[in-house]
């Protein structure tokens, strides 16, 4: 009789690391309708927006611009603006301390649950690939405001892709990858004791998965839901829709359940970000050009 070899240790550390959940979730509930985030002052015409990330005090806010998109990869420029929250909204955006206004695809913000990472996408020299392919970075807090971006380093970055990084509350990492053959999958990372970031592996596709691009991952705090967005499924509302799946306990992505009608249209929404505690889902739309949206929901 053979006998199964052991699970190697970077695999049994994964499966001891990631919380057991259902295969599918049940739908989740809208609670009124999408709207258009700070209009005129954060989602403006004629610039296309993309990506809000809040500070856990609810604070401040990230979120990426540019002029003329383009697909990931492509020379277009993206530009990565702050704003602080005020009496009356948000405050007149200026651009992030460590982003290159009209330099380079920096993109994608994510702050970490402490408050004392932020990560995003950039084409920025240094990177693992090749211009214009995008990496990610990271800076680090301090009491001066926010350290150089540093390169993630090749457990996490590849001569490919690497976009929209998302950080559950233990700082395990999960972002977008096109490096299997131009097919963009989802990735998760581990925090190590250290800080750094172990290999990345792929958490897709499932069952129901096969042959579909996904991206866009937002993970919940706990590790136990994820949100992204997904092209072309016969269940979707339109081109692009926002899902969600659990993490089952061998650490893939469960089957989906598309997030409903007060979010996905007939268009194209993606970069879901969710306020968990707050039942609020901001996310980006195609109007004209792409603006930020809010949409009340309660996720199961």
């Amino acid at each position: 009789m053979k006998r199964i070899a052991p699970l190697s240790a970077a695999v049994a550390l994964v499966l001891l690391s990631l919380p057991a959940w259902a295969a599918k979730p049940p739908p989740p509930v809208c609670l009124g309708p999408a709207q258009v985030f700070a209009p005129g002052i954060i989602s403006t015409p004629g610039l296309n927006e993309g990506r809000l990330a809040f500070t856990p005090d609810r604070q401040t806010i990230y979120w990426h611009v540019n002029e003329i998109p383009g697909p990931p990869g492509s020379d277009a420029l993206f530009t990565i603006m702050t704003a602080g929250r005020t009496a009356t909204g948000w405050s007149t955006p200026d651009v992030a301390s460590f982003s290159g206004l009209g330099q380079f695809a920096d993109s994608d913000p994510v702050v970490s649950l402490d408050g004392q990472r932020l990560v995003f996408s950039s084409n920025r020299p240094g990177n693992q690939g090749p211009y214009p392919l995008n990496d990610l970075w990271v800076v680090q807090r301090s009491a001066s405001g926010w350290s150089e971006p540093v390169n993630l380093g090749p457990n996490v970055n590849s001569p490919y892709n690497e976009l929209y990084a998302s950080l559950d509350r233990a700082g395990n990492l999960y972002f977008a990858s096109d490096r299997d053959r131009g097919q963009w999958d989802i990735y998760r990372s581990l925090r190590q004791p250290d800080g750094s970031y172990g290999p990345a592996m792929s958490i897709g596709p499932g069952v129901d998965h096969s042959h579909l691009w996904e991206f866009n991952p937002q993970i919940s705090p706990d590790g136990r839901s994820l949100l992204y967005a997904t092209v072309g499924r016969q269940d979707g509302l339109g081109d692009v829709d926002i899902y969600l799946s659990r993490i089952e306990r061998n650490g893939r992505l469960g089957n989906p359940v598309n997030v409903g009608s007060c979010v996905n249209s007939a268009g194209t929404e993606f970069h879901p970000t969710m306020a968990w505690d707050s039942n609020e889902l901001y996310f980006a739309r195609v109007h004209e050009t792409i603006d930020l949206m809010v949409a009340p929901i309660e996720m199961p």
